[in-house]
């Protein structure tokens, strides 16, 4: 497996993570479970992991669009 599509599968593992927490703390915050923090602090959670995932698309959309002759084969050198 070359280090491209390793990045590719890190980053898209990222990318599944994240949306699943985007969910999981928008059903939270849909019902009023907080926990033991304040709305406002699970709302700035929330607000965070939104720009976590645009980053992550970002990095995403770098892999997939970056010109395969740049491709590094030999991980050795890692």
């Amino acid at each position: 497996m070359s280090i491209r599509e390793r990045a590719r599968n890190k980053i898209w593992s990222r990318i599944i993570t994240k949306n699943i927490q985007i969910n999981d703390i928008r059903k939270d915050l849909e019902k009023g479970n907080f926990g033991i923090i304040t709305e406002e602090e699970m709302r700035s959670m929330f607000d965070g992991l939104k720009i976590d995932l645009k980053v992550y698309d970002y990095i995403y959309k770098l892999i997939e669009t970056r010109d395969d002759s740049e491709d590094w084969e030999n991980t050795d050198n890692i």
